[in-house]
C-alpha cells in the first residue's frame, strides 16, 4: 500500500508542477511566437534598407543615360542603388505592390494612377511618341481611325491614344507587348501596320529615316516614382536631380 501510495504522491505531485508551469510556458511560447511574427512581417523591408536600393528599369535603346543620371542623383544623397530589369508594365505594378523601391522613369500621368506611388517632381524627359512605320506605308494619325489597322504598343499605351484622339474615334487594334524589340520585330515581318515607339532624342537610330516613316502623335512628360514609404527621400533627391540635369540635359 506504501508504495502504491508513493507512486500517487508522486504522479500528483508531477500533474501539480506541470499545471503551475504551464502558463510561463504559454507565455514564452507566445512572445516568442510574436516575435517571430513581428520580424518575419518586416525581414522584405530590412532586407531592402540594408542592401541596395532597388530601381526597376525597362529595357529601351535611350535608356542608359537617364539610369547614369538617376543613380549619380541617388549618390548626391547618399543612396547606393541597384537596377532590376523587368517587362515594360511590370515595374510600376511591383513598385505600387512594395516589390521594388523605386522606378526609373514612368509618364506622369500613369504615375498617377497608382496610390502606393509617389512623384519625384523634376521632369527627366518630355516624351515624344510616334506611329512607326515602314517608309512607303501611309503612315499617319488615318491609321488610326482605321478598323483594319494594327498597330503594337506598350502596356497602358493604348489608353493613351484613346485619351488623345477620342475613345469613340480610335478603330484601330492594338497589339500589346512588353518589348520594344518585339515590337520592331512584328514590324520588320510585316505582321503589324504600324508600332507606337517613345523616344526624346534616338529616333533615328532606332527607326532611321531612309527605312521608316514616322508621324509624331503626342507627347508626355516623364519622372522617376518611388514607393510612398520613401516618399522622405523626395526632396533631396529632387534637388540633385535638378542640379544633374542642369549640367547633364538628358534631351
Amino acid at each position: 500500500m506504501r508504495q502504491i501510495s508513493g507512486n500517487s504522491l508522486s504522479l500528483h505531485h508531477y500533474q501539480y508542477d506541470k499545471d503551475s508551469l504551464l502558463p510561463n510556458v504559454k507565455a514564452h511560447f507566445s512572445l516568442i511566437f510574436l516575435l517571430v511574427l513581428i520580424a518575419s512581417s518586416h525581414v522584405g523591408y530590412a532586407q531592402r534598407s540594408e542592401g541596395a536600393f532597388t530601381v526597376a528599369y525597362f529595357a529601351h535603346p535611350e535608356i542608359e543615360p537617364i539610369k547614369q543620371l538617376v543613380q549619380s542623383s541617388y549618390a548626391d544623397i547618399g543612396i547606393q542603388i541597384k537596377f532590376e530589369e523587368t517587362p515594360i508594365g511590370r515595374g510600376i505594378r511591383m513598385l505600387d505592390a512594395g516589390e521594388v523601391d523605386a522606378d526609373l522613369i514612368r509618364v506622369e500621368s500613369l504615375a498617377d494612377t497608382f496610390p502606393h506611388i509617389r512623384k519625384v517632381p523634376v521632369v527627366l524627359i518630355t516624351a515624344k511618341f510616334y506611329l512607326i512605320c515602314f517608309k512607303h506605308a501611309k503612315c499617319n494619325t488615318n491609321l488610326l481611325f482605321n478598323s483594319r489597322a494594327v498597330i503594337t504598343v506598350s502596356p497602358f499605351d493604348e489608353q493613351r491614344v484613346k485619351q488623345h484622339f477620342g475613345r469613340g474615334r480610335v478603330k484601330a487594334k492594338f497589339y500589346t507587348v512588353f518589348l520594344h524589340e518585339t515590337a520592331k520585330e512584328l514590324l520588320q515581318k510585316r505582321r503589324v501596320d504600324a508600332l507606337l515607339f517613345p523616344s526624346s532624342k534616338g529616333l533615328e537610330v532606332s527607326f532611321p529615316a531612309e527605312t521608316y516613316a514616322r508621324t509624331l502623335l503626342f507627347k508626355e512628360n516623364t519622372v522617376h516614382v518611388v514607393h510612398k514609404q520613401h516618399r522622405s527621400i523626395i526632396p533631396a533627391l529632387s534637388d540633385a536631380m535638378k542640379k544633374r540635369l542642369a549640367t547633364s540635359a538628358l534631351e
